[in-house]
């Protein structure tokens, strides 16, 4: 876990890691930034995310562009350079 998560702009995970979820993630740098915007990436549907917050999906594969479509919808940048 990283003991400043303020200094991050977002977090960019995947849904299933050993020993943590994505979503516990999140959640535990929420508790320190609660308005840390997040992206999860995964091989599995919509349905296994929970509803939250500043957070989006990308399903697997996916290409580099998608992610910085993603974070720049997630940070307020409409057009990504």
């Amino acid at each position: 876990m990283v003991a400043t998560p303020r200094r991050f702009q977002a977090i960019v995970t995947d849904l299933t890691m050993p020993g943590l979820t994505g979503e516990e993630l999140i959640e535990q740098c929420r508790a320190a930034a609660p308005n840390l915007p997040a992206v999860i990436i995964t091989g599995y549907g919509a349905d296994a995310l929970k509803n939250l917050p500043r957070c989006v999906m990308i399903a697997k594969p996916f290409k580099g562009d998608d992610l910085v479509r993603a974070l720049a919808g997630l940070l307020g940048r409409n057009n990504p350079s």
